[in-house]
């Protein structure tokens, strides 16, 4: 391959991951709505019941919860100080 094959490869591949990262955002903050109206409902059926909230309510709130906070984490991995690659002891920026 020739240089200029070459960057346009590179260029494609960094296209391909920025449109990835978008698509993992789109579904965690989707996901992370979800849990917001699913906890609402949940706080006002309890407001106006008294009664503890269902078991499986709880499980499908929390499941929304962590699958919003893992596709937020998979589209912004660079974000978070640990995933960052060291180069020569410095933490690359």
């Amino acid at each position: 391959m020739i240089p200029i094959q070459i960057e346009a490869e590179i260029a494609r591949l960094q296209q391909q991951q920025a449109d990835q990262k978008k698509h993992w955002l789109r579904w965690g903050l989707a996901s992370n709505a979800v849990a917001v109206a699913l906890c609402a409902v949940v706080l006002i059926k309890v407001a106006l019941t008294g009664a503890d909230p269902a078991p499986p309510m709880i499980f499908i709130v929390l499941t929304f919860m962590f699958f919003g906070s893992a596709f937020t984490t998979a589209a912004r991995p660079l974000a978070l100080p640990w995933f960052r690659s060291r180069q020569n002891g410095r933490v690359a920026p």
